[in-house]
């Protein structure tokens, strides 16, 4: 989808972006866990209730870290398949469910839009899923860019017309 030499602008933000988000994450994560970080480094308000706290700031690192590997067609087409399918779809489902019970708990508007958030992940990990599923041998991203497969290609088409000449749509 974004390569340093087509898009390096939108390549090299993206990165810094999901990079910061990993270190953002991780800090609140250590922070909600206890963990004595520098002052400077500590959130500003108060971390009530831990538990729940860190379980939200652990799906947030891990969406982080997928968001990140996904920029770079090369880091998300080296991971098994069913870590990038059923794996990640079932983390973010869970995560999901479990933002939506925060913004109840809490009433929460970010919360909401944090549950918004994760349900789009799940949207987007399953069209590629899905997209893995009709056009074999691959990760699930081709044809948003993230691999080998020519968008236009009708070989295991699901509902294309017969006799479609490849390269056509």
């Amino acid at each position: 989808m974004f390569t340093l030499t087509s898009t390096p602008v939108t390549f090299i933000g993206l990165i810094v972006l999901f990079s910061w988000c990993i270190l953002w994450s991780a800090r609140d994560l250590l922070a909600s866990l206890g963990v004595d970080i520098p002052r400077s480094w500590a959130p500003d308000e108060p971390l009530d209730h831990r538990g729940p706290i860190a379980i939200s700031e652990g799906f947030h690192l891990a969406m982080s870290v997928v968001m990140l590997l996904m920029v770079p067609a090369s880091w998300w087409k080296s991971l098994p398949g069913t870590l990038t399918g059923p794996v990640l779809i079932t983390l973010f489902s869970a995560a999901t469910v479990w933002l939506a019970a925060m913004a109840i708990w809490k009433i929460s508007w970010l919360a909401v839009g944090h549950t918004a958030m994760f349900a789009a992940m799940v949207w987007h990990l399953a069209a590629m899923a899905s997209h893995a599923g009709m056009h074999s041998g691959g990760t699930g991203m081709e044809g948003m860019g993230h691999g080998g497969w020519r968008a236009w290609d009708m070989r295991g088409c699901r509902g294309c017309p017969a006799g479609s000449p490849r390269g056509s749509p």
